[in-house]
């Protein structure tokens, strides 16, 4: 069902159409205006956690933030904003077989577009300004049809969040595996750009898509008739040791801006411009007051639209502790005035209980 209303499954020419009505909020110059309002969102994030202590590290971290931001850029309401994570969970689900999952997820499902028709009644509900309201003037400048905001302003709230949350978590998971990852970035923060294409190359959030080829091809020595249906694992191109040396290893210092993560060619990710300027955003606040990260126990999450036999790339839990650098600055000079160890050290770090809300697997805005 949400296939045929996604810009994701549509063809030249309407999907170019589609594709320019946005572009010029999606694209660099469209991120450069709002880049000091995220990081200082990002700032403030880190902040608030700090002072916390024992918090949700997806709750209340990886989750807050791209939330925010997309909620904010959209333009969307206070009404319905806590529902945009059961919204694409929900979406996934029902892409994937008609099994259990597939029943609880329809009314979800439902539901969200609900709320799409709401606002789609109403325009005027959405902020002047923002993205969402851009797809109605383009709708009224002839750019799109009317029935066509519907559909793109679905694909915006429930592909467009997840795949950030998902490569969020998946920077804590990784640079607490691998500490001297993490001193790297925060000796070199320029490096911060590099080391997020590290982090999507190494742990896709979309692990694959589905096409259907318009005419018979071959590929790799295979033959595909017309209309075939071909899974593109986009995890697996990312790892491919033809192409990257020793591909399991996580290194900040790789070249791995020819990653596919975002996908490729026509229906490459639209809002890949706005997941790495959040990502960016939020690493360069983490690398300014986060001394290490350290992590504990996983669990992972499936939907019912990837599987595989091993673990997919979104967790539902996730434990770790973050050592503040302001935290151990704070602590030095206690031990300096013989302060006790035992204070010294709780005064070290805060401790992170991460847990994933319930959502999918994401995949990329196409």
């Amino acid at each position: 069902m949400s296939g045929r209303l996604s810009i994701s499954f549509v063809d030249l020419p309407d999907h170019t159409s589609l594709r320019n009505a946005l572009g010029d909020r999606l694209s660099p110059k469209g991120m450069n205006e709002i880049q000091s309002r995220v990081q200082a969102e990002a700032n403030a994030l880190v902040n608030a956690v700090k002072q916390r202590g024992k918090f949700d590290g997806v709750r209340d971290f990886a989750g807050v933030f791209p939330l925010k931001i997309v909620g904010e850029l959209i333009g969307l309401p206070t009404e319905g904003r806590n529902r945009l994570l059961a919204w694409g969970d929900a979406n996934f689900n029902v892409m994937g077989p008609q099994n259990d999952r597939y029943e609880r997820s329809l009314p979800v499902f439902l539901e969200c577009f609900e709320y799409i028709k709401w606002l789609d009644q109403d325009p005027s509900r959405l902020r002047n300004g923002s993205l969402g309201s851009a797809l109605y003037e383009a709708a009224d400048k002839g750019i799109i049809r009317r029935d066509q905001c519907h559909p793109l302003m679905a694909a915006y709230l429930v592909a467009g969040i997840d795949t950030t949350i998902s490569s969020i978590a998946n920077a804590l998971d990784l640079f607490g595996q691998n500490p001297d990852q993490w001193q790297k970035l925060r000796e070199r923060p320029a490096m911060v750009g590099r080391a997020y294409n590290e982090i999507l190359r190494i742990e896709s959030p979309a692990l694959g898509f589905k096409r259907v080829t318009r005419v018979a091809t071959e590929l790799a020595g295979v033959a595909l008739p017309e209309g075939a249906s071909v899974v593109v694992l986009y995890a697996s191109a990312n790892r491919d040791e033809r192409k990257c040396a020793d591909p399991d290893r996580f290194d900040i210092g790789r070249h791995a801006a020819d990653h596919v993560a975002f996908g490729h060619g026509l229906h490459v990710c639209a809002g890949r411009m706005l997941a790495r300027l959040e990502a960016s955003a939020i690493l360069t606040a983490m690398a300014e007051q986060v001394e290490g990260i350290e992590v504990g126990g996983r669990t992972r999450h499936l939907n019912n639209t990837v599987h595989s036999p091993t673990p997919v790339s979104r967790y539902s839990a996730i434990s770790c502790l973050f050592n503040s650098a302001a935290i151990l600055a704070k602590s030095e000079r206690a031990r300096a005035s013989q302060a006790s160890n035992a204070k010294a050290r709780s005064g070290c770090s805060f401790h992170l209980s991460a847990k994933f809300s319930s959502g999918p697997l994401g995949f990329a805005i196409t």
